[in-house]
């Protein structure tokens, strides 16, 4: 699967997604007028908070859940607008980015979705969740993007442990053809291979183990890189 951009309304040649994101990646760190964090700085839409880091991380939350954290990824080009489209179902963003704003249309499948506590698991199921608006950001500090960001739990989930993160988890490697079967709340020795290979597959140490960094870069790779064709 890959990530098709349209940059000035024309189709650019179809990129695997690893390498569009690292040419998306590559262009906003070229670009000295790309802010490092963008903010929304009012609700809307029924989104809570919005922020969206320079490489493109996109985290969202709705009113009245802010422990509930969305997010998906479209890097940020120089003072252009330009679309990510995800394959199959998952949508696009497009956004239109100037020194002043960064403005977000958005119509993306969200897939997963992390909590920093047991008590939200009520509120857990993502599937068929879209992101939807129109959305206008404006430059902040960084360390604004990384609070909102970093509300995601620091757990290492391992062999072993029985947790509501788990379930996350393994629907997201199911969805990647690492797992078969049933998503539950227990990370046994067949959670632990098939997140050791998605490990291999993305560059990362395969210890079979997932804190923050792991889940989330899986619940990314859901919507940007694997199929749902």
């Amino acid at each position: 699967m890959g990530v098709i951009y349209f940059v000035g309304g024309q189709p650019m040649r179809r990129f695997p997604t690893t390498l569009a994101a690292a040419f998306c990646l590559m262009a906003s760190k070229l670009s000295a007028q790309v802010a490092d964090c963008y903010v929304l700085p009012a609700p809307k839409s029924g989104i809570g908070e919005m922020v969206i880091t320079a490489q493109g991380s996109i985290t969202y939350t709705f009113p009245g859940l802010p422990q509930v954290l969305f997010f998906t990824s479209c890097a940020i080009l120089e003072n252009t607008s330009f679309t990510c489209s995800f394959e199959c179902d998952g949508g696009d963003i497009e956004m239109d980015h100037t020194p002043e704003r960064l403005r977000v249309l958005a119509n993306a499948r969200v897939e997963t979705m992390q909590f920093d506590s047991i008590l939200s698991a009520q509120t857990r199921e993502a599937e068929g969740t879209m992101l939807v608006g129109d959305f206008t950001l404006e430059p902040a500090d960084l360390e604004i993007c990384l609070a909102v960001e970093n509300r995601t739990p620091d757990i290492e989930l391992q062999a072993g442990d029985v947790n509501v993160l788990v379930e996350g988890l393994e629907k997201n490697l199911i969805s990647g053809g690492y797992m078969i079967g049933i998503a539950d709340t227990i990370f046994d020795g067949n959670t632990r291979e098939s997140l050791a290979a998605y490990q291999r597959d993305a560059g990362l140490d395969p210890t079979g183990r997932a804190g923050p960094s792991v889940r989330r870069q899986l619940a990314t790779d859901s919507v940007l890189a694997f199929g749902g064709c």
